[in-house]
């Protein structure tokens, strides 16, 4: 008969990144009971112990208190339900994720702004976290995205999670750096708004470049319809358009730029 496989509390805490005491306190409040103790009367955990400690870490990083996950917490679980368990706690950690990452953004723009001998807009820049904690990426999943855009996302890289997260945190992030160079009577053929109009054309203008039947259209429809945009995000991009604009312009006749043009659309 096969032997199972057991850990010792040291080996549980060093795998997991816990400490042997919060360990032992899940012990003894009966959250995580060890599966047994040795001869010599140390805890020892067994694989249904780990797989309870895995739902516990997740639930704990999302801000359930203990005598919650208590209640959510399900003995030999069967793998589609967990898979299901741990779906539902993709978006909200989504949410957590997009909220650092918009903090972060604040905070480098801001340090930017202060490094070049300029006053950030911090009063401005703190409302923005505020209007847009709690918002991000999954308030799309509602958008009535033209399928033209599926093919183009996925030729761009875009169609997985890590491809669309880090295209809409680099897009909040230089939305975020034109509103508070605006705010900072940045002229638009400043260095810092050429270099921001730079990462504009190389981040988002180039990305959006491609030969997908109707991608084109479906774009024009999606600026179209900003009333069905996450407020957020639309209040973000509103704020910023106007210096992007102007910025972008001026870089692009600087570097002898156009914008793409659908073959359709050249006239002979």
């Amino acid at each position: 008969m096969q032997h199972e496989e057991i850990y010792s509390v040291g080996e549980l805490a060093k795998a997991t990144g816990l400490t042997v005491r919060t360990l032992q306190h899940y012990d003894n409040i009966g959250l995580l009971r060890a599966g047994g103790r040795t001869e010599g009367g140390r805890r020892y955990y067994t694989k249904r112990d780990v797989v309870r400690l895995t739902q516990i870490t997740i639930y704990k990083s999302i801000g359930f208190s203990l005598s919650d996950i208590r209640e959510k917490l399900t003995d030999d679980p069967e793998p589609t339900e967990l898979a299901k368990v741990f779906s539902m706690q993709i978006p909200i950690l989504q949410k957590k994720m997009d909220d650092l990452h918009m903090a972060i953004a604040v905070l480098f723009t801001s340090v930017n702004l202060f490094d070049i001998g300029k006053e950030p807009p911090l009063e401005i820049l703190a409302e923005l976290i505020r209007t847009t904690e709690g918002s991000g990426l999954t308030e799309w999943t509602d958008f009535p995205f033209d399928p033209a855009l599926s093919h183009m996302a996925s030729s761009k890289g875009l169609d997985t999670l890590h491809g669309a997260m880090g295209f809409y945190h680099t897009m909040r992030e230089l939305l975020i750096e034109a509103i508070a160079l605006q705010s900072s009577d940045t002229a638009a053929d400043d260095p810092q708004a050429q270099t921001l109009a730079g990462n504009w054309w190389e981040n988002v203008i180039l990305l959006m470049v491609n030969d997908t039947p109707g991608a084109s259209d479906a774009l024009l429809t999606v600026n179209s319809s900003r009333d069905q945009w996450p407020v957020a995000d639309r209040k973000l991009y509103e704020m910023a358009e106007p210096f992007i604009e102007s910025a972008l312009a001026v870089y692009m006749e600087k570097n002898n730029l156009q914008l793409p043009v659908k073959e359709d659309d050249k006239i002979d």
